[in-house]
């Protein structure tokens, strides 16, 4: 994909897709085909856009931006799919530029997102399921109230990771393309720290336009390692869920299921990409059914890590996919081995501080029991997995 972010002599600009009030970010990426220094902009349109105006200002990090003409554009009429030219005015010295699409009111949510509204939910083992199977740190079990979210259908991949991250760098981040890997564009991006994952969150957002929600000591978070690192929850950029809000989202809205699959108690390798285990010939969980042992076959081949596409296999009730399998995925909380150490049931967002950040979902090689919507895991922030830790992001409704 072109880069959203291009420079052209001492010009800059910036694609986003911004929100104008009282109205709703919907439609793909816009992709930036050529920025040129007589001021010529080429770009791709975006599914759903009534209109763009390109805004302006000298420093990006800082002042507001203007539309002001020239040397911004206003009024731009979308003319729905294809490519869009204009030109901006370059004669007033150095200063960065930014595309903003507006959508009517009423659109409904971009086609990579789903959204669920608030509401309540029982966390943890349920209690309809043997106890034996469950993890101490599955109890006890408890009835939360969430707030409403949008969540990705997908688990980032290497394509969308590459998209962001390219562009981070020109606006102060430390994240890069490389610092992710994934076994083919549509697979999910893995080999990533939860620092990574909360810094590209960040730069997603301000590439869309959004308030970025990760702050370091008071700014916007963009480099090195920071424990210390907070959330702003009103914030209506992206975001890792809560654990809690991973849990209610993988239950696709029911309740004392084991998998993320409302039909059915046990799981094969025709609902998710996991590893069987087998011992002496004989299934090891009495509710794996797969047929056989080991690595999912139609993934494991080309070398590590043994991913699948994003969605290979059927979305749970909500329409997410891949909540089960694939890759681990990074949530907001420290870890803690019980609930009972975390009070809160009205959006609760885990222990204040710890050395441990929550891990769900399972990955291509962990057992089936590691994908039960109630299955925790955890791991320290920096480090990336063993080409088996990913993410997806969420948003404030």
């Amino acid at each position: 994909m072109t880069s959203l972010f291009r420079r052209a002599a001492h010009f800059g600009l910036l694609a986003l897709l911004s929100l104008h009030p009282m109205e709703r970010v919907c439609g793909q990426d816009m992709v930036i085909l050529s920025f040129q220094s007589s001021g010529r902009l080429d770009f791709t349109e975006t599914t759903n856009a009534i209109a763009y105006r390109i805004d302006w200002r000298t420093n990006l990090n800082s002042g507001l931006w203007m539309t002001s003409s020239p040397p911004g554009v206003a009024g731009l009429i979308a003319t729905g799919s294809g490519t869009r030219s204009t030109t901006v005015g370059v004669s007033n010295g150095s200063a960065y530029f930014r595309i903003v699409a507006s959508f009517p009111t009423g659109t409904s949510l971009p086609p990579d997102m789903i959204s669920i509204s608030g509401g309540t939910f029982i966390m943890g083992h349920a209690t309809n399921l043997p106890i034996g199977e469950a993890s101490s740190d599955e109890l006890p079990v408890r009835e939360l109230s969430i707030r409403g979210i949008m969540v990705d259908r997908h688990e980032v991949t290497k394509a969308r990771w590459d998209s962001v991250a390219g562009q981070a760098g020109l606006l102060g981040y430390d994240i890069t393309s490389t610092d992710a890997f994934g076994k083919s564009a549509d697979h999910p991006a893995c080999l990533v720290t939860w620092y990574e994952a909360v810094k590209w969150c960040n730069a997603r957002s301000e590439l869309e336009g959004l308030a970025p929600c990760y702050l370091s000591t008071g700014i916007i978070y963009r480099v090195g390692i920071d424990p210390t690192v907070t959330c702003n929850w009103s914030a209506n950029g992206y975001r890792l869920p809560t654990e809690a809000e991973w849990e209610r989202a993988a239950r696709g809205g029911h309740t004392g299921q084991r998998f993320p699959w409302s039909d059915s108690a046990t799981i094969d390798h025709g609902r998710a990409n996991y590893f069987s285990y087998w011992l002496n010939g004989a299934v090891q969980h009495a509710y794996d059914m797969a047929s056989t042992s080991g690595f999912h076959p139609a993934f494991a081949s080309g070398g590590y890590p043994f991913t699948s596409p994003v969605g290979s296999f059927a979305a749970n009730d909500f329409g997410l996919f891949d909540v089960a399998g694939n890759v681990w995925e990074w949530c907001w909380d420290w870890y803690s081995p019980s609930y009972a150490d975390v009070a809160a049931t009205n959006d609760p967002t885990g222990p204040a501080f710890g050395s441990l950040r929550v891990l769900r979902g399972g990955s291509w090689g962990i057992y089936a029991n590691y994908a039960r919507v109630s299955e925790r895991d955890s791991d320290h922030p920096g480090n990336q997995g063993f080409y088996d830790a990913g993410f997806r992001c969420v948003r404030n409704l």
